[in-house]
């Protein structure tokens, strides 16, 4: 049985071995939805304002002053900066200081299996 030192390119999955488990996990190509993980990423919350809000359902999407976005949680719970898209927002400005304030967002990574795993995330945000 061979040994995976870190990290090793099989197809479109990638097998990672965690030392601390001797775990091995297959990662997908693709972030996983919220359906498909065991336990979705989860805002850790700060002072930076905007945020992501607690509860993805803290603002209605018929809410005119509701701010939604959606963005790739990877497996690190960092926010991948190129994936953030603005689906809704009530004004220019306040997307701007989203996007401004995006990059210090951090997160619980998902995990499937026991694994982390990144993920597609849909929200509200907090002003």
């Amino acid at each position: 049985m061979p040994k995976f030192s870190s990290v090793v390119a099989i197809g479109v999955c990638v097998v990672c071995a965690h030392p601390a488990s001797g775990q091995q996990c297959m990662l997908p190509a693709h972030p996983a939805f919220e359906f498909q993980v065991d336990a979705p990423a989860t805002v850790i919350p700060d002072s930076t304002h905007p945020h992501p809000a607690v509860s993805r359902f803290a603002a209605s999407k018929n809410d005119p002053e509701a701010i939604i976005v959606q963005f790739v949680v990877d497996t690190t719970g960092a926010p991948v900066e190129k994936s953030l898209r603005i689906l809704k927002s009530p004004s220019a400005a306040i997307a701007d200081s989203v996007r401004a304030a995006f990059p210090l967002w951090r997160f619980t990574p998902s995990r499937k299996g026991g694994c982390r795993v990144s993920q597609l995330v849909q929200t509200t945000v907090v002003r």
